[in-house]
């Protein structure tokens, strides 16, 4: 379980599982595409999971208002 702070003080416990699933559709209706958006959730979820919580689900607004926008590529094409 990952507990998460939301607006009023208040503590939410989601699985694993259900934080990406939110992350991930947050992140698709904004305009990403399903691979990219799976693995930006894939991250996000993690960093929560180890606590790192300032790399985790808070990102995700901010994202979604930088896909929005225009500020961050919907269908990346990455390599390494």
């Amino acid at each position: 379980m990952i507990n998460q702070m939301i607006e009023g003080g208040k503590d939410v416990r989601l699985t694993k599982e259900t934080l990406f699933d939110l992350m991930k559709q947050k992140l698709q209706k904004a305009g990403l595409n399903e691979d990219a958006a799976s693995d930006v959730a894939d991250v996000l979820t993690f960093a929560d999971h180890r606590g790192i919580h300032s790399h985790g689900a808070v990102r995700v607004e901010y994202y979604a208002e930088r896909i929005a926008k225009g500020g961050i590529t919907t269908n990346p094409k990455l390599s390494i």
